[in-house]
């Protein structure tokens, strides 16, 4: 039997995936229940600075903070991931994993960004954008947008092979570089030897409980 989507957890895409919007992304599950499920994606820094995104005047913000894509819900709208002790009204996704809309929160991330840069950190392997989305580290995350699943579609996509689930592990959302994290999750569900071709012999299989 398909084993039930238990949130929260990450969702890996197969590589067989053709959406762009989730080529070889992993997502953050936040929420799965009989009306839908809504996920963030962890592995795709923008091309759109943070400083772009935001329309605050009292803060100064380096034009080399990325913001991220969370999904393609929405993208007028923002949440910040973040791994540091939760604020009042803030969502807890799990143990170090929040989210938040909190103004001392985006001021910890562009003070976190701001010295980052000063460090030395600010190389970027992503084309389009010469910002901190190369460093490994990012205790902070500007998601722009969201992905979302109408009743039982997500489940329908599990079934059909597009996605694997993979347990939510704090170390693999903050201590792993975005552009390693696919792989990395593909490892831990136990696929590291050539993940491109061990996924594909999943496709459309169930997954035994």
């Amino acid at each position: 039997m398909i084993s039930p989507i238990s949130a929260p957890c990450l969702l890996v895409a197969m590589p067989s995936m053709l959406d762009s919007n989730f080529s070889q992304s992993v997502l953050l599950l936040a929420e799965h229940n009989a009306a839908g499920a809504i996920a963030f994606v962890l592995n795709r820094p923008s091309t759109v600075s943070l400083k772009s995104m935001i329309s605050i005047i009292d803060r100064d913000v380096p034009e080399a903070i990325p913001a991220w894509y969370g999904g393609p819900v929405d993208t007028t709208t923002a949440i910040i991931l973040h791994d540091k002790v939760a604020q009042t009204g803030d969502t807890e996704i799990s143990p170090g994993i929040n989210l938040s809309t909190k103004g001392k929160i985006l001021d910890s991330l562009i003070e976190h960004g701001s010295i980052a840069l000063q460090n030395g950190m600010g190389s970027s392997s992503h084309p389009g954008h010469a910002g901190l989305s190369g460093s490994s580290v990012h205790p902070y995350r500007f998601l722009v947008g969201y992905a979302g699943w109408g009743a039982g579609q997500l489940d329908d996509e599990l079934k059909g092979g597009s996605w694997l689930l993979c347990p939510l592990d704090r170390k693999l959302v903050f201590d792993t570089g975005w552009n390693d994290l696919w792989g990395a999750c593909m490892a831990q569900i136990g696929m590291q030897k050539n993940p491109m071709v061990a996924a594909k012999k999943l496709s459309g299989i169930e997954y035994l409980n």
